[in-house]
């Protein structure tokens, strides 16, 4: 089993690549990604075509023992039709709403 899939089920991470696994002197970071290809709206969740990507963003997951654990992922903007033209309307890692950046 690779390392990623283990970080992947330790976090409970559904519908989530986990891409990379780097250890800090005060945190674990995992850098996550969706597994859908095509972005989806955050607003309403339908497929929206993209045509950004915002910087790389973390966010806080919940503490595995005495390790801090962050979420990173740079988000997809998105242009969708319902909801208008809206910038960082992608949804978040793993589709949680964590509206809380580090």
């Amino acid at each position: 089993m690779r390392a990623t899939t283990i970080f992947r089920d330790l976090l409970g991470l559904s519908k989530t690549v986990v891409k990379a696994v780097c250890f800090t002197e005060d945190s674990l970071r995992v850098e996550v990604k969706p597994r859908w290809r095509k972005p989806r709206c955050g607003g309403c969740g339908k497929k929206a075509p993209g045509y950004d990507q915002q910087k790389l963003r973390s966010w806080r997951h919940l503490n595995l023992g005495r390790t801090r654990i962050a979420l990173e992922y740079a988000p997809r903007r998105v242009k969708c039709k319902r909801c208008g033209d809206r910038v960082g309307c992608n949804e978040t890692p793993s589709g949680l709403v964590i509206p809380r950046v580090i």
